[in-house]
């Protein structure tokens, strides 16, 4: 899911919300290196503090790959 549009020269936003008790960054770390070889690019992975704020950062095109629930993406889908 391609949010926002990153400048070639930064790095891509790989962004998502924290999860009590899990190391949410470490999780997405195979899906960030992914992203970073298949785009050539490096990728910053942003925790936002629910799934609320990740999909206003969403609708706010402030990540550039969003890894959301199903509630986060509707909401983000519904702007």
């Amino acid at each position: 899911f391609m949010a926002g549009a990153a400048k070639a020269e930064e790095p891509l936003i790989l962004g998502s919300y924290a999860y009590p008790g899990l190391d949410r960054e470490r999780a997405l770390a195979p899906l960030a290196a992914l992203i970073a070889a298949t785009f050539d690019r490096p990728v910053d992975v942003i925790l936002f503090s629910d799934p609320d704020e990740i999909a206003a950062a969403v609708r706010a095109g402030k990540v550039d790959v969003a890894v959301l629930n199903l509630g986060a993406w509707l909401h983000a889908a519904s702007a």
